[in-house]
């Protein structure tokens, strides 16, 4: 049974006013759910910024600090911690945070010492179950294509970046 089928069934039952009321209510819900990323029947869209709050453990092999953890809140703050060499051979946890905003396709993330920023363009406005897009990333001048790759079943985010020299791969997994 269709849609079409289905509004005729069920303005044959109830009063035309009525169904339109319930279709909106139905929409409303619909809507809601999807930007609270409480998912109704059959939704399984997250809103971008609820999909990326929480923990995640993340490993960049060739990156400067291979191994962070990194704590994403819904209300717009992040903070990473890693482990570094503290300039006498021992290796200390070091942090930084900042915070981020999310408008459409569009995120930016600045750092705590307001020097630095980051931002992404035509990331997906939601994430429903495994999901891949690709995005731009510009940190300071430089601007990166980078693949995102995501896996519901083991809940893990992997982004690999093109740049020159080489990709570089990066994943996250949901702590």
């Amino acid at each position: 049974m269709g849609p079409l089928d289905t509004w005729r069934t069920a303005t044959s039952v109830l009063p035309r006013r009525t169904a339109l009321r319930l279709l909106g209510a139905s929409a409303v819900t619909v809507a809601l759910a999807a930007c609270s990323g409480k998912a109704g029947p059959g939704l399984g869209a997250v809103a971008l910024g609820k999909f990326a709050a929480g923990r995640w453990k993340v490993s960049a092999p060739d990156a400067n600090y291979p191994q962070w953890t990194l704590t994403v809140t819904e209300d717009g703050t992040w903070k990473g911690e890693y482990p570094a060499d503290d300039g006498t051979g021992n290796t200390s946890l070091r942090t930084d945070s900042g915070a981020w905003s999310l408008a459409g396709q569009a995120l930016h993330v600045t750092f705590e010492d307001g020097d630095r920023t980051a931002d992404a363009s035509r990331l997906p406005e939601s994430v429903s179950g495994d999901a891949s897009a690709q995005f731009d990333w510009t940190f300071g001048k430089r601007t990166d294509g980078v693949r995102a790759t995501y896996t519901a079943g083991t809940k893990t985010l992997v982004l690999v970046r093109s740049r020159h020299g080489g990709d570089q791969t990066v994943t996250a997994v949901r702590a």
